[in-house]
């Protein structure tokens, strides 16, 4: 007579082996999901900061005031200025500033804004000494010196 313990043993086994690949498909898929989601509302949040620097630039360039705002959002996300040459197909033929994701060590910047392709064409007195990036709440102030339009952190 053979033991029926063993027995049992064995499909007790491939039943919690089946309910842990479960588990771990339903976290991937929530994972997948929540990625798809919140993607999307960065780039919607990255095109309303470009909404902000325009109408910053338009108020700077009519009034001559300094004009300051805060960003918050997307966290990890930075601002690049290209010139005509350099930059993603959209602003080929002029200076613009794009927003998008900060590239890790492995991949290159220009890339990362060129799959985004979320830029705003600026003028060409428009500079900024350097990218910026949004890390919570970052304050940015655009302001004229000289003949030039300056966009910095503050």
């Amino acid at each position: 007579m053979k033991n029926k313990k063993g027995f049992l043993l064995g499909e007790y086994t491939l039943k919690v082996i089946i309910a842990i690949i479960c588990i771990f498909l339903l976290v991937f898929l929530l994972f997948v999901l929540y990625n798809t989601f919140s993607g999307k509302s960065n780039d919607e949040q990255a095109r309303a900061n470009l909404k902000k620097l325009e109408e910053g630039i338009k108020v700077v360039v009519s009034s001559n005031q300094e004009f300051f705002f805060i960003f918050t959002e997307p966290r990890g996300w930075i601002f690049k200025i290209f010139s005509k040459e350099k930059g993603p197909s959209s602003c080929l033929s002029h200076q613009c500033i794009c927003v998008c994701e900060k590239a890790s060590w492995l991949s290159s910047q220009t890339k990362k804004c060129f799959n985004k392709n979320i830029c705003l064409s600026v003028p060409e007195n428009f500079e900024m000494p350097r990218d910026i990036e949004i890390n919570g709440p970052t304050g940015i102030v655009i302001k004229r010196e000289g003949g030039k339009i300056i966009f910095s952190k503050k």
